[in-house]
Protein backbone atom coordinates (compact mmCIF):
# COMPACT_ATOMS: atom_id res chain seq x y z
CA UNK A 1 0.00 0.00 0.00
CA UNK A 2 2.92 2.40 0.81
CA UNK A 3 4.31 2.09 -2.72
CA UNK A 4 0.98 2.59 -4.28
CA UNK A 5 0.87 5.96 -2.25
CA UNK A 6 4.04 6.78 -3.14
CA UNK A 7 3.13 6.27 -6.93
CA UNK A 8 0.28 8.58 -6.40
CA UNK A 9 1.78 11.09 -4.58
CA UNK A 10 4.52 11.68 -4.41
CA UNK A 11 7.14 13.21 -7.21
CA UNK A 12 10.55 12.71 -8.17
CA UNK A 13 11.63 15.44 -6.00
CA UNK A 14 9.92 14.63 -2.97
CA UNK A 15 11.36 12.84 0.20
CA UNK A 16 9.10 10.19 1.42
CA UNK A 17 9.27 8.86 4.88
CA UNK A 18 7.84 5.24 5.65
CA UNK A 19 6.23 4.30 9.07
CA UNK A 20 5.11 1.01 10.29
CA UNK A 21 3.62 2.35 13.80
CA UNK A 22 1.62 5.04 15.07
CA UNK A 23 4.86 5.97 17.51
CA UNK A 24 7.48 6.31 14.34
CA UNK A 25 4.90 8.61 12.73
CA UNK A 26 4.49 10.97 15.77
CA UNK A 27 8.71 10.66 15.91
CA UNK A 28 9.18 10.79 12.40
CA UNK A 29 6.72 13.93 12.47
CA UNK A 30 9.12 15.68 14.95
CA UNK A 31 11.97 15.03 13.22
CA UNK A 32 11.15 15.87 9.76
CA UNK A 33 8.11 18.30 9.63
CA UNK A 34 6.64 17.12 7.15
CA UNK A 35 4.41 18.92 4.45
CA UNK A 36 1.79 16.37 4.63
CA UNK A 37 0.98 13.11 6.43
CA UNK A 38 -0.96 10.10 5.68
CA UNK A 39 -2.01 8.27 8.16
CA UNK A 40 -4.35 5.30 8.82
CA UNK A 41 -5.75 4.05 11.40
CA UNK A 42 -5.43 0.77 11.67
CA UNK A 43 -1.77 0.61 13.19
CA UNK A 44 0.16 -0.93 16.10
CA UNK A 45 1.70 -0.28 19.06
CA UNK A 46 -0.20 3.50 18.81
CA UNK A 47 -3.67 4.04 16.35
CA UNK A 48 -4.05 6.72 14.23
CA UNK A 49 -6.44 8.51 15.92
CA UNK A 50 -4.17 8.90 18.65
CA UNK A 51 -0.96 9.53 16.85
CA UNK A 52 -2.75 12.51 15.00
CA UNK A 53 -3.94 14.00 18.63
CA UNK A 54 0.17 13.67 19.65
CA UNK A 55 1.05 15.06 16.28
CA UNK A 56 -1.15 18.11 16.13
CA UNK A 57 -1.03 18.89 19.76
CA UNK A 58 2.81 19.38 18.98
CA UNK A 59 2.44 21.11 15.62
CA UNK A 60 -0.89 22.29 15.39
CA UNK A 61 -0.25 23.18 11.66
CA UNK A 62 0.57 19.62 10.78
CA UNK A 63 -1.75 18.21 7.83
CA UNK A 64 -2.38 14.84 8.04
CA UNK A 65 -4.68 13.07 5.30
CA UNK A 66 -6.41 9.78 7.05
CA UNK A 67 -5.68 7.09 4.17
CA UNK A 68 -8.30 3.80 5.44
CA UNK A 69 -10.36 1.27 4.86
CA UNK A 70 -12.69 1.92 7.49
CA UNK A 71 -15.72 3.60 6.68
CA UNK A 72 -15.68 7.51 7.14
CA UNK A 73 -19.33 6.82 8.39
CA UNK A 74 -17.90 5.03 11.53
CA UNK A 75 -14.48 7.05 11.89
CA UNK A 76 -14.93 10.18 9.99
CA UNK A 77 -16.29 12.49 12.82
CA UNK A 78 -13.24 11.04 15.35
CA UNK A 79 -10.75 11.26 12.74
CA UNK A 80 -11.28 15.15 12.35
CA UNK A 81 -12.07 15.99 15.86
CA UNK A 82 -8.55 14.47 16.22
CA UNK A 83 -7.01 16.92 13.87
CA UNK A 84 -7.24 15.35 10.07
CA UNK A 85 -7.42 17.55 7.81
CA UNK A 86 -9.28 14.88 5.40
CA UNK A 87 -10.37 11.39 5.15
CA UNK A 88 -10.15 9.00 2.01
CA UNK A 89 -10.79 5.14 1.89
CA UNK A 90 -8.55 3.48 0.21
CA UNK A 91 -11.04 2.58 -2.67
CA UNK A 92 -11.04 6.35 -2.77
CA UNK A 93 -6.93 7.10 -3.40
CA UNK A 94 -7.17 9.24 -6.72
CA UNK A 95 -8.19 11.78 -4.85
CA UNK A 96 -5.42 11.89 -3.02
CA UNK A 97 -3.28 14.29 -5.42
CA UNK A 98 -6.11 16.87 -5.44
CA UNK A 99 -6.44 17.24 -1.62
CA UNK A 100 -2.54 17.19 -1.85
CA UNK A 101 -2.16 20.32 -4.63
CA UNK A 102 -5.22 22.27 -3.24
CA UNK A 103 -4.05 23.09 0.55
Amino acid sequence: MRELLKSICAGDDDEVIECQTGWEAVRAHELHHPDWVLMDLSLPELDGIKAIEIIRAHHPHARIVVVTERPESAYGEQARQAGACEYVNKEELLRLPEILAQR
